[in-house]
C-alpha cells in the first residue's frame, strides 16, 4: 500500500517537529489483504525537544499505561493454566487484600472498612474500587491527612506507599482508573514464583519474537504542550513515579517500541497466535480478555479520567462518546468521527502513546508521541487522522 504510506508519512511530518508540536512520532498498523498479514510504519522527528534521535518504529522508549494489556495477557495466562482465577477473592493470593483489612477512603480523608471483597478481573478493570495518587483527588485528600514520616516519601512511593493506599469506592460498584493492574502483576509473580519482568520475557516477548523490557535506563525526557501552546522537553529524565524501579510494575513500568508492540496487537487478531505460530492464547480467551466488563456490572465508564496531576492529563472538552471497558482497555460503543466503528478495543499510555484493536477488520495501529499531557489533540489528532487512512485503505482492499 504504497498511496497509504505516503499519507502516513505526511500526516506525521505536518504534525511533527514544529515547534508547536511533538518533536517526533511514530506509527505501525496491522491488517489483513488478499489472505495475507501486512505491516506499514511511519516515522517523523527526533524523541525529544533538543535531542538528535530520530523517533522511529524500533525506537524504545517508556510506554506507561500500555503496560496494562500485557499484563492482562499474563494474567489471562495464568488464568488458562488454573493458577489464577478471575472471579474469586484475591485475598487468597494478598492477604493483603483480603475483606476485613481494606479500607475505602472518604471525601475528607477518613476511612472506613470495606463491605466487598475484590476478584482479579476487577483488578484488570479498573472496577476493584482502588484508585492511584495521580488519578484520584480522593487519594489526594488522604494523603494530606498523612503524618509528616508517612508524606516525606514520594507520593508514590514503592511499595511503602504505593501498595498501601485505600480503596476510594466499594469493589464491583465503581469505574476508578487504578493501580489494579500493578497488583495483578504482582499475583502473576506470586502464584508462580518468578519476578514478572522475567514472566513476561519468557511467556509473551520471546514467544513473540519482541522486546518489552522492564526498568531500562531513562534516556529521553518528556516533551510537553505549554499553556501558549508551544512544546519544550521537561528537564528531568526520569519521572518521579518511577525513581524507584525496584520492582516491574504491571500498570506503567513496561518498555518497548511500536514494533513490538503491534505485534503484541497482531498476535491478538489471530486468536492469540504469533506471526511465527506459537500461542500465547486460546482464541476463546482472547475473547474473554476484551469483552465488555463494566455493562453486566451495572457500572458505567465516566467521560474522562481525572487527574490530581496536572501535566498528566489534557483538561480540555471531554470524549464525550459513549464507552464501557475490558479487561485491557476502553471500548467504545459508538462510532467515532475518524471511522472507528463501535466495538473496537484502545488505550493509551501518559506519554501521548496510543493503540487500538479493530475486531470487523482485524486491524490494529500503535502510535507514539513522548508528548504529555495524555489525550492532547497534537498527540490524539494525528493519531486519529493515521488510524482513518489505514481504515480506508483497509476497506479499498476489501
Amino acid at each position: 500500500m504504497t498511496a497509504l504510506l505516503g499519507k502516513l508519512h505526511s500526516i506525521l511530518d505536518l504534525s511533527s517537529n514544529k515547534p508547536d508540536t511533538a518533536p517526533g512520532l511514530a506509527f505501525g498498523a496491522f491488517y489483513h489483504k488478499d489472505g495475507k498479514d501486512e505491516y506499514t510504519y511511519a516515522n517523523a522527528g527526533t524523541v525529544a525537544r533538543g535531542s538528535e534521535e530520530k523517533m522511529t518504529p524500533e525506537t524504545s522508549l517508556p510506554v506507561y499505561s500500555l503496560t496494562k494489556l500485557v499484563t492482562s495477557i499474563a494474567a489471562f495466562q495464568l488464568v488458562e493454566s488454573g493458577k489464577l482465577d478471575l472471579d474469586v477473592d484475591v485475598g487468597t493470593v494478598f492477604p493483603e487484600l483480603a475483606l476485613g483489612r481494606l479500607m475505602v477512603a472518604q471525601d475528607d480523608g477518613s476511612t472506613r472498612p470495606a463491605q466487598k471483597h475484590i476478584t482479579l478481573r476487577m483488578l484488570l478493570s479498573h472496577t476493584a474500587g482502588m484508585g492511584s495518587q495521580v488519578s484520584s483527588k480522593k487519594l489526594a485528600a488522604w494523603y494530606e491527612k498523612q503524618d509528616d514520616a508517612y508524606k516525606a516519601r514520594l507520593p508514590w512511593d514503592v511499595p511503602k506507599t504505593y501498595f498501601q493506599l485505600p480503596l476510594i469506592a466499594e469493589p464491583g460498584t465503581e469505574f476508578c482508573y487504578s493501580i489494579g493492574p500493578d497488583w495483578a502483576s504482582r499475583a502473576v509473580s506470586r502464584v508462580t514464583g518468578t519476578p514478572f519482568a522475567e514472566y513476561v520475557k519468557n511467556n509473551i516477548a520471546d514467544p513473540l519474537g519482541i522486546s518489552f523490557t522492564f526498568q531500562e535506563e531513562f534516556r529521553h525526557p518528556f516533551n510537553t504542550v505549554l499553556p501558549d501552546g508551544s512544546v519544550i522537553a521537561l528537564p528531568e529524565v526520569v519521572p518521579a513515579i518511577h525513581q524507584d524501579r525496584s520492582e516491574a510494575w504491571g500498570g506503567n513500568g513496561g518498555f518497548t517500541s511500536v514494533k513490538s508492540y503491534l505485534e503484541i496487537l497482531a498476535t491478538l487478531l489471530r486468536g492469540g497466535v504469533s506471526v511465527s505460530g506459537q500461542r500465547i492464547l486460546k482464541n476463546e480467551t482472547v475473547t474473554e480478555l476484551l469483552k465488555d466488563t463494566l455493562t453486566p456490572m451495572g457500572i458505567q465508564a465516566p467521560d474522562r479520567i481525572e487527574s490530581s496531576w496536572p501535566l498528566a492529563i489534557y483538561d480540555g472538552p471531554a470524549h464525550t462518546s459513549k464507552k464501557t471497558w475490558s479487561c485491557t482497555g476502553e471500548i467504545n460503543l459508538e462510532p467515532l468521527p475518524n471511522g472507528r466503528v463501535a466495538g473496537c478495543t484502545a488505550w493509551g499510555g501518559v506519554a501521548g502513546h496510543y493503540w487500538v484493536i479493530h475486531p470487523e477488520t482485524k486491524s490494529a495501529c500503535v502510535f507514539f508521541s513522548n508528548l504529555l499531557p495524555f489525550l492532547h489533540p497534537k498527540s490524539t489528532e494525528p493519531f486519529m487522522t493515521c488510524e482513518r487512512e489505514v481504515l480506508l485503505a483497509v476497506l479499498r482492499s476489501a
